[in-house]
Order: structure tokens, then sequence, then C-alpha cells
């Protein structure tokens, strides 16, 4: 987790420019923490939902997973990002 969030901040940084930066950094630190809350929330809904043993767990683990995968192709538009100034 902690080398995906440093590398997500310095993206959001490198593509960001000098006035904005703090303001999407910020804007990306709570959209990550409500996206975090809303998916431990749901989760914990579909688990109560599906309380009969180890299949619910099995469900939740599949719909987490597509989650990530989702995100994950999501997050492939931003391409690469490049240091200037090296």
């Amino acid at each position: 987790m902690g080398l995906t969030v440093s590398s997500t901040a310095v993206a959001t940084m490198a593509l960001s420019g000098p006035r904005d930066q703090g303001r999407n950094t910020g804007a990306l630190l709570v959209a990550e923490s409500i996206g975090t809350s809303v998916m431990t929330a749901l989760t914990a809904c579909y688990a109560v939902l599906l309380a009969e043993g180890a299949p619910a767990f099995g469900w939740i683990f599949l719909t987490l997973l597509v989650a990530s995968v989702l995100a994950i192709v999501a997050s492939l538009r931003i391409g690469p990002v490049y240091d200037d100034v090296g």
C-alpha cells in the first residue's frame, strides 16, 4: 500500500501545476480515504447478507478482486510519468 500511495501522490504532483499541487494532493488523499471507507462498509454489508460461512468470504474476495482490476484498468489511462528535472 505504501508504494502505491507514494507513487500516486508523486504522479499527482508531477501532473499538476505549481499552484494546484497542494489542492490536488489533498483531494487525492480525501478521495482515497472515502473510497477505502465506502469499500469497507460495502464489504461488511455484503458479509452480513451472505453470512453462511466460507462461501461468503469467497464472494467478498471475488468482488474486491473485480474492483481492484477495474481500478488498475482505470489507472492505466494516466500513462507513464517522467521526471522532468533529471
